[in-house]
């Protein structure tokens, strides 16, 4: 029963945002479009759980695919997605395949934190942003500037737990920005 209870309390807690950059050049959160805009970039924003149970509600919240949704390019940002299943994965699926019948690309990028395996990024095209590693007092790129093996093998001597953040707003930026100059797009 407690299994029950869980899958069915988390089912309904997914939340989609759309990011925008405001007049003042930061980065706000703001409700997802009804439909996918044409020749827009549209970048959004999960979080949850985003497993089997929850999958139908992603894709609801997901802006809908019409022929008018020509030439724009969705960017799926995962940070904050606290499980992805493999449903998931199916919702995303169908959604690629919908943007791409309409003209349009689905871009999908994550923070390190995720530990995606580097074949699933690739194989997905998934960008990956670096999250910060703070051990010893020294700032570190995760897996970049510092690899997933060195990391323990450092954590394993070092006299202090190690500090992590997650990446500045301009990191996402700068990743949206190379998936976008891969992309046919009109801003």
């Amino acid at each position: 029963i407690a299994t029950i209870l869980h899958v069915v309390r988390q089912s309904s807690q997914l939340t989609t945002k759309r990011i925008e950059v405001g007049a003042d050049g930061r980065l706000r959160e703001v409700d997802p479009p009804s439909e996918v805009p044409s020749g827009e970039v549209v970048v959004l924003q999960f979080y949850g759980n985003a497993f089997f149970a929850t999958a139908s509600l992603l894709e609801s919240q997901l802006p809908e695919v019409t022929p008018h949704s020509r030439r724009s390019v969705v960017i799926v940002r995962a940070r904050g997605a606290e499980e992805i299943g493999a449903t998931l994965m199916e919702v995303v699926g169908r959604y690629s395949s919908a943007l791409d019948e309409a003209g349009s690309k689905l871009v999908i990028v994550t923070d390190s934190a995720a530990d995606l395996p580097e074949k699933i990024g690739e194989q997905f095209g998934i960008g990956v942003v670096p999250a910060r590693v703070d051990l010893d007092g020294r700032e570190y790129l995760d897996k970049v500037g510092l690899s997933t093996a060195e990391f323990y093998r450092r954590m394993a001597a070092s006299q202090q737990l190690p500090r992590t953040s997650q990446p500045p707003s301009g990191d996402f930026r700068r990743q949206f920005e190379l998936a976008l100059a891969h992309h046919e797009r009109v801003l």
